[in-house]
């Protein structure tokens, strides 16, 4: 690991192994105290209780009726107490959560992180080749590094953001700002994360949006609506003039066909209490993030507007007072009586659902403004705790690293690299001995020219490169479901790449050991005319590994060819094959399957000079 990296690295462990002792002494006291409280608590409901079974013994014993009422006093706020101290501990547990999840992607350990159960987002096929190639998605990938965020639309979000290159510089540049701006405000962005992972559940914002788009009453409802203003002053005169001696209908009759009518309406607005509960249920679990957006307006006006002017607080106090009123549902006495003498349901429920139509479209928006925070604060934390440095672009086709390396391997055995490919270069033919460490230094290459495209920090030291995709052909594999033998997939792979690399758009092409499903006559004559072609291309640049070292003297007639290697080397403390995983200039002096072959124990001879 680079110097500087490892400096980086180190400090950021030192710090959060520091607020991890901390934390757990905070979370142990709370515990004590929690303790204290519960026992306090059954105490004082026993002494109540024992109070109050004096008190119905006789009249004798009413005097101590202050006693009972401060008890049950008492007793309220020991519960409040302990729901606070609660609240507090599941707070605290997810901070612990989070800072041993920083430390283990800071060890590079991702494998042992749980990767998120949410669903994927609906991908490409280029995007899911990608995905698999570079590993941006699944256990052990790019996403489990990253992730922080708390919905699952804020998840598939944040996929979206990993997998989609951004297609101008300018996007690039003002993505890279405004994630350099959060990860300065890092402590908010964090408590914004963790508030919304501390809930009992996970909030659920696609359905939620859902939940938005239907209507809280049954279809019909706007016409009985009518009807009950029509009949319900009705029932008031007819009321009226029975009580004033001038009767023109008998109250008791007016009553019962309002009621007929009230009960058999009822059923298009009883929906509206269900639905509009379970919305509400969904909204309040995320209150404490929209809290925290109301306390942080500087750091979020820019990237949620919405959200600012829908004042989502004060809107859920007033969905909640709807629901309030709404609650007699619950009650089927009271609320026949109450819909006999008032249409008491129809009102409440239209003005619930009045209230969803205004306000649909904002609260969908300020969702969507919460998802979106979610992936772009999760990028954050990655500048934050990962990488501080950020790609530079030119104009060139140049690519030059300083300390490169895959941040999926762990820390203390992964290996940074130099590499620059500059013009007249554009093509890097990669050989080496097996296990020499080729695949990995073409998926390194690749995830951080496309971390850099996704305006995210890279895994270097210092990286400067162009404006220009990735496009790779790395994981071969048979494709059961089109029919594909693995060698026909690699070839349809290798003709796109010749196809992109042959419009003169910019790109970075991969390849990893080039036509290796085929004999050896067959792979060096492809492989020589996929070269040749390649080396046409205006702006396309990239690297092919192979093990046909023949293809090394096409550097001799082809000036924009660059030979580089891995290898491996000979101890004389140690027998077995020492691997540096070092990239080296020119092409590869040693090769090691038969080495392997015979450390195996296979019957093969091994010539000592090679």
């Amino acid at each position: 690991m680079q110097g500087t990296f490892k400096k980086f690295f180190d400090s950021h462990q030192q710090r959060l192994a520091r607020r991890l002792v901390r934390l757990e002494a905070k979370l142990h006291q709370n515990e004590t105290r929690l303790g204290h409280l519960l026992n306090g608590r059954l105490s004082v409901a026993a002494i109540t209780m024992v109070i109050g079974l004096v008190i119905a013994s006789g009249p004798e014993y009413r005097q101590w009726g202050v006693a009972f009422l401060l008890g049950l006093v008492v007793f309220a706020f020991l519960v409040a107490k302990t729901r606070k101290i609660r609240l507090s501990q599941r707070r605290m547990q997810t901070w612990k959560t989070h800072l041993l999840r920083q430390m283990t992607r800071l060890s590079g350990k991702v494998q042992h992180l749980q990767a998120a159960k949410n669903p994927l987002p609906p991908l490409t096929p280029e995007e899911e080749i990608l995905a698999r190639d570079l590993h941006l998605l699944g256990q052990n990938s790019l996403l489990t590094l990253v992730d922080e965020t708390f919905t699952t639309g804020g998840f598939q979000r944040l996929v979206r953001l990993l997998v989609t290159p951004l297609t101008t510089e300018a996007q690039i540049r003002e993505r890279q700002q405004l994630l350099k701006r959060l990860s300065a405000n890092h402590w908010p962005v964090t408590r914004f994360l963790l508030l919304g992972q501390s809930g009992e559940t996970q909030p659920n914002t696609r359905l939620l949006i859902t939940e938005l788009e239907r209507p809280l009453t049954a279809p019909g409802f706007a016409t009985l609506a009518v009807l009950h203003l029509i009949v319900y002053p009705l029932l008031v005169a007819t009321i009226v003039a029975w009580l004033s001696g001038h009767p023109w209908l008998p109250p008791q009759l007016a009553l019962g066909i309002y009621f007929l009518f009230s009960l058999a309406s009822l059923g298009k607005a009883a929906k509206g209490f269900s639905q509009g509960e379970a919305l509400s249920h969904y909204l309040e679990a995320l209150l404490p993030v929209y809290e925290w957006f109301e306390r942080h307006p500087q750091l979020t006006q820019e990237l949620a507007p919405v959200t600012g002017r829908l004042k989502p607080l004060k809107q859920l106090r007033w969905l909640n007072f709807l629901l309030s009123c709404l609650s007699v549902q619950a009650h089927p006495l009271v609320f026949l009586v109450i819909n006999t003498v008032f249409p008491w349901t129809y009102l409440w429920a239209g003005l619930l659902e009045r209230w969803r139509k205004k306000n649909f479209a904002e609260w969908k928006h300020s969702l969507e403004e919460i998802e979106q925070f979610e992936a772009l604060g999760s990028l954050a934390l990655l500048h934050t705790y990962q990488s501080p440095h950020f790609p530079e672009f030119q104009s060139a086709n140049k690519i030059e690293a300083q300390g490169l390396f895959h941040p999926l391997i762990h820390r203390e055995q992964v290996v940074a690299n130099d590499f620059i490919l500059a013009p007249p270069r554009s093509l890097v033919l990669i050989t080496g001995s097996n296990m020499s460490g080729k695949s990995t230094f073409l998926r390194t290459l690749g995830l951080n020219q496309h971390l850099a495209m996704i305006g995210a920090p890279v895994f270097a030291s210092h990286f400067k490169t162009y404006f220009a995709p990735v496009l790779t052909c790395l994981q071969i594999r048979d494709s059961l479901e089109d029919g594909y033998s693995s060698f026909y997939y690699e070839v349809k792979r290798v003709r796109l790449v010749l196809t992109q690399a042959a419009s003169h758009q910019p790109l970075i092409y991969l390849i990893d050991e080039i036509f290796r499903g085929t004999n050896n006559r067959e792979r060096l004559i492809g492989s020589q005319a996929v070269i040749r072609a390649l080396l046409k291309s205006t702006r396309a640049v990239g690297l092919i590994s192979t093990h046909d070292l023949e293809l090394t003297h096409l550097e001799r007639d082809f000036p924009q060819l660059l030979n580089g290697h891995f290898r491996d080397e000979v101890r004389a403390d140690a027998p077995e094959l020492h691997f540096t995983y070092r990239y080296h200039l020119g092409p590869c002096p040693t090769t090691n399957a038969l080495k392997l072959m015979a450390a195996e124990g296979l019957p093969v001879s091994v010539d000592p000079g090679t």
